[in-house]
């Protein structure tokens, strides 16, 4: 199980980073139709391959969606008082971009990933991992400032996670992810 785990996450920088890097379409099309496919459709067959529902889900959805949403005002309010809030001009796209980011990314690792290894330092690496070459290679960040970019994904991911660990539902890690998106862009 941990073998298949690492092969779809060097996959997954692999491809997802080299994507990233080389390709240069629209960050609309790049996040709507491609991130999905890249980075759902191996955990799908992945799934299949395993047998059985994925456990992503559970009936705990008011426990879930309610965490979400405290978490997601906090980020909310945390990106507003320093100052790093996007212009707020959310059109069809930036929603876009922002549900379909919070919801592959967090049944993914929240999700998926968190519910093989049930180790949250490990996923909120992870998820840093996964991030940085983007940051890097295509962002140009460095320094000092992506030593802040490596502590805020740790973070949300480690918060992300524990809302999915704490409910065993996905629901509210999406809905923190999302509202966090909201603030960026």
């Amino acid at each position: 199980m941990f073998m298949r785990l690492g092969v779809y996450y060097v996959y997954l920088l692999l491809v997802w980073g080299v994507f990233r890097y080389w390709v240069r379409l629209p960050e609309v099309i790049e996040e709507l139709w491609f991130k999905p496919i890249i980075w759902l459709v191996p955990l799908f067959w992945w799934r299949v391959s395993l047998g059985g529902k994925p456990k992503l889900f559970n009936n705990k959805w008011f426990l879930s969606g309610g965490l979400g949403v405290l978490v997601g005002i906090f980020y909310f309010g945390l990106f507003k008082i320093m100052g790093f809030a996007g212009q707020m001009n959310w059109g069809l796209n930036l929603l876009g971009i922002a549900l379909v980011t919070a919801v592959v990314e967090e049944l993914t690792f929240s999700g998926f990933v968190l519910g093989l290894m049930d180790n949250l330092v490990m996923v909120g690496l992870m998820v840093v991992g996964v991030h940085l070459p983007i940051n890097i290679f295509v962002y140009g960040v460095g320094g000092r400032e992506l030593l802040g970019v490596v502590v805020w994904l740790f973070s949300v991911a480690v918060i992300n996670g524990w809302i999915r660990q704490k409910t065993g539902n996905v629901t509210g890690s999406i809905i923190a992810r999302f509202m966090l998106m909201l603030a960026v862009l």
